[in-house]
């Protein structure tokens, strides 16, 4: 079967209790009270994903074995406590099949093809919600205005981009327009553990790219060395892929 006409068989979770997840074992503790209630309802989970990044917190994504299973998942997890007087949780089934179950019933091709189509919409969904995408353009114009309290709370919240924690993924901007993707690879490739450079094929994102390491020491040197590097008329900016 080829990977595009999978169902999805993967419960997408949202506020998910009963504890913060700052390091591992917390991640650990938090999978394994998952897979516990999954089996106490009679299900067989194949893997179990908890997110712990800011942006994400609280989420968590459970793959079965078959749609049906994951249908049943969801009704009984929508609305859900995992503690008493906990928040009620989200459920809902995911919008594509998860890599853990293309790798099962598709070639390994197929696999590579699904993961790097995952990815480049993950990087077309990032670049659109990146600062820069929201930013007033010149000629628009707007009267005073008191900001609300909200907005006041999201402008705090930001973090510059040079203060970024490290990992293993780069933003890269001003690239020159006579740059290659082959250009960009043989720059970025000197560094330990370089994987690959995943352009965007967006017109107010030209000039970006993604640059993905194996681990954080590869992206960390590379943006050491290139941060700031000037080709041509351009100065490079590398910063460290927001999470999320």
């Amino acid at each position: 079967m080829e990977y595009s006409q999978l169902p999805s068989c993967t419960v997408h979770l949202r506020r998910v209790d009963p504890e913060r997840l700052n390091n591992d074992d917390q991640i650990a503790r938090q999978i394994k009270r998952l897979r516990t209630l999954c089996e106490l309802m009679g299900l067989e989970p194949l893997d179990i994903n908890v997110k712990r990044s800011l942006k994400r917190k609280g989420q968590a994504f459970i793959t079965f074995g078959s749609a049906a299973d994951a249908v049943k998942a969801q009704s009984l997890l929508q609305g859900f406590q995992m503690v008493k007087n906990g928040r009620r949780m989200e459920a809902e089934i995911a919008r594509s099949a998860s890599d853990v179950l293309v790798k099962k019933y598709c070639t390994e091709a197929e696999l590579e093809e699904h993961i790097k189509r995952r990815k480049a919409d993950k990087d077309r969904k990032r670049a659109l919600e990146a600062p820069s995408a929201t930013q007033k353009r010149p000629g628009d114009i707007s009267g005073p205005s008191r900001p609300s309290k909200t907005a006041k709370l999201s402008k705090a919240s930001v973090i510059p981009d040079e203060y970024l924690p490290p990992n293993n993924t780069l933003f890269v901007r001003e690239v020159p327009e006579d740059y290659t993707k082959e250009m960009l690879e043989a720059l970025f490739g000197r560094y330990p553990g370089f994987k690959e450079v995943r352009t965007i094929p967006l017109p107010q994102y030209k000039g970006c790219a993604f640059v993905e390491y194996e681990a954080n020491e590869g992206a960390i040197q590379a943006r050491e060395a290139l941060n700031g590097r000037t080709i041509g008329e351009n100065t490079l900016k590398v910063t460290y892929q927001k999470a999320g």
